[in-house]
């Protein structure tokens, strides 16, 4: 009966909208989330959830353009490498009101939380907090254009030597170590959202774990979070007056039960939008639903540099060869069509289509004369490849595409591997611990640009999955903070064809993600990057 009571009055909350204007929307995601801190949540669903109760000095929308918002004009030094904010005043902090209509708060250290101003001081401490020695974001490798960052990050300097600084409680200057056209991108991202030092001390360890110890200053507040139910967000009361806030709220569940069907549960009402796949695509517009799509993700065959045993890129480049994506034909939904180059079509800038620009031809075609060319060289070299096995997510056709990949080293180079399909999570997690030498598996873009991918491959990177080392690349990359915006394509290209020539990754082919809404609801911003979506004006009939 104990454990009754609590779910009881969440439900009630749920269902009640207590008399206010607008509608409370629902949505499903995978899983609960275990933290809502914004400078170290990696989660997808949690990300989404953070773009909707926090707001930073940037907005990334889903066209690709980045919008100010608590960023309110904004001015660069000639040298590009410092950037003075003069940000937005009458931005709030805004916390949850606990069931007898108070302000909850754990601890007597902080007190007057609500109407508590956001100010630069609040930037500062969050971006510090990225490079905090006790406990280094994974994001932080996100910010080393950011000056001493990457000395900070290497444990030669503590966080306060950072090059952030508030120059006033509404003025935020942040000094780079070499200029970077996409500050304004990064400073969109989840992990730039503001964090107040008072209030994150208060929660003593326990920032963004639950209601108590998390303040938000966006849109919606966490008004309910029981990871045995659903987490609910509701209007913030103390948000922006010139932007106002149509929906009451959103309600988000998650699976309690094996049979916990998303799909089943948006056509039979009980949800408002879903994530679908293509199988369903039909069905969804016969229904009157609107469908948007993306197509955002790209499937690679990955190699280990440091479990394959060989030196240099001949061996990659072997295996790059001897994929025959023709193979693929006839067992692709129509929601993956074959690729042999790496950037989504999802990436724009200014409107341009970074693949309609760049094109679609690569080095990495299938040619069993230079498979074996390279793999010559590579035997020459001293070199015995190690490679027994491919990892492969246990997903649909997954691991019938991966059998192709796998015959083509067979027939080509004599290499004999093994099949290990595994749910996708795991394969991630092997693939991020560096446990596996060969895996298929999916990047999907976080921002609207090429170094969305790149990042994955630069040498200092946490993200670097492959161990991937080229100064050519990190030289293209550098050249492309200092040239005119007009220019980046080109730059960008250029450093996508030396990938696609060193082959740490092979192209197989891309993927659109579907999302439905429902008949009478409108107003829900999809997106194809991190953020995923925002609720702020959504409407229902």
């Amino acid at each position: 009966m104990k454990r009754l009571i609590p779910l009881l009055l969440v439900f009630c909350l749920l269902v009640s909208a207590c008399g206010a204007k607008g509608s409370i929307l629902k949505y499903d995601i995978p899983a609960p989330v275990a933290s809502l801190d914004p400078q170290f949540v990696t989660d997808t669903t949690a990300s989404m959830i953070v773009s909707n109760v926090f707001e930073g000095l940037f907005r990334q929308l889903p066209s690709g353009e980045v919008e100010p918002c608590i960023a309110e004009e904004w001015t660069v030094s000639p040298d590009g490498l410092v950037y003075t904010f003069r940000l937005r005043q009458g931005i709030r902090w805004n916390r949850s009101l606990s069931e007898t209509g108070t302000w909850t708060t754990n601890s007597a250290r902080w007190s007057d939380p609500e109407g508590t101003p956001v100010t630069a001081h609040d930037f500062v401490f969050a971006l510090r907090r990225l490079f905090d020695e006790n406990h280094m974001s994974e994001l932080a490798a996100h910010f080393l254009c950011i000056r001493n960052a990457p000395q900070i990050l290497a444990g030669e300097m503590n966080s306060r030597m950072l090059g952030v600084r508030a120059d006033s409680d509404y003025t935020l200057e942040i000094t780079l170590s070499q200029p970077n056209r996409q500050l304004p991108e990064l400073l969109a991202s989840s992990a730039a959202m503001p964090c107040n030092q008072a209030f994150y001390e208060s929660t003593r360890g326990r920032y963004g774990l639950d209601v108590d110890t998390l303040m938000s200053n966006g849109p919606f507040y966490v008004s309910i979070w029981n990871n045995d139910t659903a987490i609910a967000l509701r209007r913030s009361e103390v948000y922006r007056e010139d932007l106002p806030v149509r929906a009451l709220g959103v309600n988000f569940y998650f699976p309690n039960s094996e049979s916990f069907d998303p799909l089943a549960r948006f056509l039979n009402g009980d949800t408002d939008a879903c994530e679908i796949d293509y199988a369903h695509l039909a069905e969804m517009e016969k229904a009157g639903c609107s469908v948007t799509s993306f197509e955002d993700t790209v499937w690679v065959l990955a190699l280990n540099q440091d479990e394959v045993g060989t030196e240099g890129y001949s061996f990659s480049r072997a295996v790059a060869h001897t994929v025959d994506r023709d193979r693929f034909s006839g067992y692709l939904t129509e929601n993956l069509r074959t690729t042999s180059v790496l950037v989504p079509p999802a990436v724009s800038s200014s409107g341009e289509s970074f693949r309609a620009f760049a094109g679609e031809l690569s080095p990495t075609v299938y040619s069993p004369f230079l498979a074996r060319q390279y793999y010559a060289e590579t035997l020459e070299q001293g070199d015995a490849p190690n490679l027994r096995e491919i990892l492969v997510c246990d997903e649909g056709n997954l691991p019938l595409l991966a059998g192709y990949v796998q015959q083509g080293l067979q027939n080509n180079l004599s290499i004999y591997t093994t099949l290990v399909r595994l749910p996708r999570k795991e394969l991630l997690e092997r693939v991020a611990a560096g446990d596996y030498q060969a895996a298929i598996l999916p990047l999907t873009v976080s921002y609207s640009s090429p170094e969305a991918i790149f990042s994955c491959f630069h040498a200092e990177s946490s993200q670097n999955f492959t161990g991937y080392d080229s100064q050519p690349f990190e030289a293209l990359l550098s050249s492309a903070a200092l040239i005119p915006v007009d220019q980046l394509y080109s730059v960008y290209k250029e450093a996508e064809q030396r990938l696609l020539y060193d082959c740490p990754v092979v192209p197989l082919f891309f993927e659109t993600s579907y999302y439905a809404v429902a008949p009478g609801v409108s107003g829900i911003a999809f997106s194809p990057f991190l953020a995923g979506m925002r609720f702020q004006d959504a409407v229902k009939k």
